[in-house]
């Protein structure tokens, strides 16, 4: 089976407090290497100002909400292409956290190279 969907969600200090199991699949991570883990750690070195910008736009209001493509990687090291939805609802008494939605976009994305003078978008 092949995951290309999950969902977790961050605390307040960018922790990782649930996880689906398709999220542990699709990174080859367990669940408990998962929860507990800080959000920034699974995140391409080039990609970490970009997921810190959208999470601070995303927690600007209550029930903000930002879309981006970045790179994940994976247990092995190898990398993994996500369009990702953060929905903050930290004031949700019954989350109090932010949302992510992952989409595994790599087929989409697989012929983007930077010398082509393309990048992946980035929406609110």
């Amino acid at each position: 089976m092949v995951d290309t969907d999950a969902t977790t969600i961050f605390d307040a200090a960018g922790r990782m407090v649930y996880a689906t199991a398709s999220l542990g699949r699709m990174l080859g991570y367990s669940l408990d290497e998962l929860v507990g883990a800080a959000a920034l750690g699974l995140v391409h070195p080039e990609d970490v100002a970009t997921c810190k910008q959208a999470t601070k736009e995303a927690t600007a209001v209550d029930n903000g909400s930002v879309r981006i493509e970045w790179r994940a990687l994976r247990s092995d090291g190898s990398v993994v292409w996500l369009e990702t939805t953060l929905v903050n609802v930290l004031k949700n008494d019954e989350v109090r956290g932010v949302v992510v939605h992952l989409r595994d976009i790599f087929p989409s994305v697989v012929g983007w190279m930077p010398s082509c003078g393309g990048e992946p978008s980035r929406t609110r």
